[in-house]
């Protein structure tokens, strides 16, 4: 019996120890697309929300040997925005933008931002917050919220790629 005992401790110790074992890391990405309507006048702010983004997290917790209860924290990585078309435009016509996560059960909270953009490019990285996700990645889905403040006229719409990364953080040693 003391030898059981003493084993059992012993790959405890061993499981404990070995980080590698004790958390995982790994990353889900999602790429959605976002309309902004032309806006002719401005400094005009409009609020645009996504579709509802489905997250299906769970076959990447299943491929990380982890489940939805061992997850200790999800943060959003990155955030760029690329113009898909019109061909040629840039983010010059925008002044500010904020973005923001939301679910149906979960209020908005600011996740990304630019302000004074003077991007003379179609590729904007946005400046992530450092705020914890875990409730809006675990969700079924989860919509993004963005208001825009224009800096000059943009007198067609926008398509945009949103390239969103996300890491989770588990610790399998929790299930012990």
């Amino acid at each position: 019996m003391k030898y059981i005992a003493g084993s059992s401790l012993a790959i405890l110790f061993f499981l404990y120890s070995c980080g590698a074992l004790k958390h995982v890391t790994f990353y889900e990405t999602f790429n959605e697309p976002l309309t902004i309507p032309a806006a002719t006048l401005t400094g005009a702010t409009d609020t645009f929300v996504t579709p509802a983004i489905v997250t299906n997290v769970e076959s990447q917790l299943q491929a990380n040997n982890t489940s939805s209860s061992l997850v200790q924290s999800v943060e959003l990585q990155t955030m760029t925005l690329s113009i898909t078309t019109p061909p040629g435009q840039t983010f010059a016509a925008l002044q500010d933008m904020r973005v923001f996560i939301l679910t149906d059960s979960l209020p908005a909270v600011e996740i990304a931002n630019q302000y004074n953009i003077s991007s003379t490019s179609d590729t904007l990285n946005m400046n992530v917050d450092n705020v914890q996700l875990k409730q809006y990645l675990l969700s079924n889905s989860f919509e993004m919220k963005f208001i825009t403040t224009t800096n000059t006229a943009n007198t067609s719409n926008m398509t945009l790629n949103v390239f969103l990364k996300f890491q989770f953080q588990a610790n399998l040693l929790a299930a012990l």
